[in-house]
This record gives structure tokens, sequence and C-alpha cells, in this order.
């Protein structure tokens, strides 16, 4: 049996605002929650009809379902799908005669806070709205009230009421009721297919100007330490950092990305949208930048950029294209009777840059000398824990569990000596200050 020694060289980034890097492949992408009776019909069943069309993976739950099936879907009790929710999750809250159900549901007013901390998409109509201000997380947001009986409810949980038929914010979709259900349920579609796309793509390089200067798209929902490359009109899965030269800017690129979905980037008016070429609609994707490339790592995806995001994207801004593209706007005219809030600062974008590409990224796993040698990268400052999970394998196998706690920036080492067979696995996970998953990595040794 070998002795096998693990050597983890850690950078950590600051678990603040970590939470939403939690788990990248959601166990389902929508969660539809309805009262356990006297619920919303005319919602639920457009709700069901789009979620169905554009293949969006999702379950419905009740906190005590009355029937297990409505519209042969079985129904299942909140209590038993917490697990399932991740930050990509968004959770639809359909309002009803019932609502004494849905406020008393400890579940769904957990899973509601925790989908609000990590960013995750949380909607509701008509009186689901009120299931919203419930559980605590429309404090300071404007949304859209049901009705005048509602705006007290709703100003005393801390909520801004709207007569507007729906209000979109950044996370926090809400519409009137019934007659807005259609709208209502396109705007969610439209942000669950949005977000999993740019997870997918995350960021985009272009190329590099005749001035030297490298250009990227920087995704307005910035969540994935991914950078892409785009050339001839395609996701060049074959990428590895190397520069190439980008098309004139005053060339639109299109870029297929899921189904009739497209990326339509315009360098020369320095925007990217997504567009749906069946319905027509589209959707804010993120701004065109560009960075001077000694800035950059090697390989130009910021694993090693040399100053800090504010110093490197000086000018970036996300386009109020809600309302100054046209384009955006005569493909979306259900939307003229909404509120939207956009965010039009830079500071939140670049935080995110930062979060995002001071992120801790294994950089090369080589094996020699029976040593796994693990470069992970970045330029974090933070704290949190290192810690070997498991392992698993063929015959007996065991590992010495051991924790490192990373305080500040700098390099951390922990050594871990393993008995395994040949073909043992092993898990690594990086927790953050408040005990949430900044990162798992599975290794298998040779």
């Amino acid at each position: 049996m070998k002795k096998i020694l693990l050597l983890v060289i850690v950078i950590l980034l600051s678990g603040q605002g970590m939470a939403s890097e939690t788990i990248s492949d959601p166990a389902i992408q929508a969660l539809v929650v309805i009262p356990s009776a006297g619920f919303d019909e005319e919602s639920f069943q457009t709700v069901v009809r789009e979620l169905t069309l554009y293949d969006i993976a999702w379950t419905l739950a009740a906190p005590d379902p009355v029937s297990q099936l409505i519209s042969d879907t079985e129904v299942q009790s909140l209590d038993s799908i917490s697990d399932m929710i991740t930050n990509e999750t968004a959770i639809i809250v359909i309002g009803g005669s019932d609502m004494s159900s849905l406020f008393s549901s400890e579940p769904l007013n957990r899973i509601l806070e925790k989908g609000s901390q990590a960013g995750s998409i949380c909607a509701g109509i008509g009186n689901g709205t009120l299931a919203l201000a419930n559980a605590g997380i429309l404090n300071g947001v404007k949304v859209s009230a049901p009705d005048e009986n509602s705006r007290v409810f709703l100003e005393q949980s801390g909520a801004i009421p709207d007569q507007a038929e729906g209000v979109i914010t950044d996370t926090i979709i809400t519409a009137q009721g019934p007659a807005s259900a259609q709208t209502w349920t396109d705007i969610i579609v439209r942000e669950i297919i949005a977000r999993e796309i740019t997870n997918n793509l995350g960021v985009l390089y272009l190329g590099d100007q005749e001035n030297g200067k490298s250009v990227y798209v920087i995704p307005e929902r910035l969540r994935s330490a991914v950078v892409s490359g785009i050339r001839e009109g395609q996701v060049s899965d074959t990428w590895a950092g190397e520069s190439f030269g980008i098309p004139a800017l005053n060339t639109s690129v299109q870029v297929p990305v899921r189904g009739d979905w497209i990326l339509t980037i315009s360098p020369e008016n320095n925007v990217c949208l997504l567009y749906e070429q069946f319905t027509g609609a589209t959707i804010p994707y993120g701004s065109v930048v560009y960075i001077d490339p000694s800035l950059l790592g090697a390989k130009r995806d910021f694993s090693t950029n040399k100053v800090p995001i504010e110093g490197m994207i000086q000018d970036i801004t996300f386009k109020d294209v809600y309302q100054n593209s046209n384009e955006y706007n005569e493909s979306n005219r259900t939307l003229r009777n909404w509120t939207i809030e956009v965010n039009n600062t830079n500071s939140s974008v670049k935080k995110s840059v930062a979060l995002l590409f001071d992120d801790i990224r294994i950089a090369e796993i080589t094996w020699e000398d029976l040593t796994l040698r693990t470069c992970i990268e970045g330029n974090g400052v933070g704290s949190g824990i290192l810690d070997i999970l498991k392992t698993q394998g063929d015959g007996d196998s065991s590992i010495a569990y051991d924790e490192e706690k990373i305080e500040g920036s700098g390099c951390y080492e922990v050594v871990i000596s393993v008995d395994a067979p040949k073909g043992i696995t092993a898990y690594l996970t990086l927790f953050g200050k408040e005990g949430d998953i900044l990162r798992e990595k599975e290794i298998v040794i040779p």
C-alpha cells in the first residue's frame, strides 16, 4: 500500500459574496411554490407551459399538499426539497386564497431567505409577493402591489409598493396578478436562461485590437470563472489563452449559444445582448470592455492579473438597455407598463469582477514522486477553512482528516498523509467564513 502525500497550495478569496459560487450545476432550475389549497390556477398554468416550452427543469411544491398530483405533476412537500435548492434555482411563488399555509411555512421562509442571500431569482405574483415579504427578503425593494389591501402589509415588511403591472429588479420579479402572468413568466424564463448561458460562457475574449488592447465582454450577471474565446462567430472550445485578432469594431458578432438563443455582440456600441430568434426577445448579457494585456496573466484569463480590477477596468459601464436600446425595447413591448430598476453604478460591477477574478483557481495538477501538487492562484484577501472531505476507491482506504484555517492573502500549505490503493479519488473542499462551500474539487490519484 502506497503512502501518498497530498500537497495543496492555496490563495484564498474573501468569503464575502461568495455564496453565489457554491454550486455550479443546480439540482433544479425552478421551484414553483403554490399554497396548499386555493392557488392561482391561471398563473400556475402559464408558468408550467413556459417552463416546459423552454426545457427548464422544475419542481412543484406546497407547504402541505392536499393533492399528490396537479395537472399530472407531482406536488412535493416543501420539507422534502429544501436541499435541492441552489443559488441557480429560481424560486417562483404563486399566490391564492390559502395564504396562511405559505405564511406559516418555515421551510419556505428558509428557502427564500437562503435564495435571496445567494442572489437567486425570487419571484412572486399576486399574493405570492406577500410570501416574499413575509420571509423578510423585500426590505428596501420596489415590488408590484397586488391591491391596496396588500400595500400596508408590504410597507410594514420594508418593501416599496409600486402601482405598475410588474416590477423587475436584479433578483426580485413581482407582478400584480393573473393578467400579468404571461409577461411575468416570460421575464423569469429569460432570466433563468440568461444565467444558464452566462455560467456556461462566463467572460468572453473577443480578441486583440491593432493598438494592442484586449477586448472582452464582462457579463452583467457575473457568476462564472470561465473565460471563453469567441472566434469566427463561435465559442472556441480549444481556446487556451492565445491571442488572436478582433474583427472590425463596426461589425456585430453573432454566436449561437442555446437552441434559438444567440449572442449579439456589438463592440462599436459596447454592448452584448442575448437574442431569442423564436420570440424576438432580447436580454442584456454584458458590456464590451478594453484592457491592456500587460495587466493580465499569460493566458489572458485574469488568473494572475497584476493590478486590482478597479485599475484594470476603469470605464466599465452596463448600458441602461431597458431605456436606451431601441433593439431591446422593440423586442419587449409588453414591459412598457412595468417598472424596471437598473443598476447604473460601476461599484457593484467592479466588486463582482474582483470577487470572481480573485477567486481561487486550480492552475495545474502534476504527479511526481508520489506527491500531488495543486497550484491555486489568485489575489484574494479573506479567511476560511481548507478541508479534505472524503475519499473513494476500491479496497481499504483511509485519509487523515485535517483542516487548515486560512487568514489574509498569500500561499498556504496543507500536507495530508493518505494510505490508499491505486485509483483513489480525493475530494477537496474549501469552506468560507460562514461555512458555505467556496470550491469543491475531485482529484483522481493514479
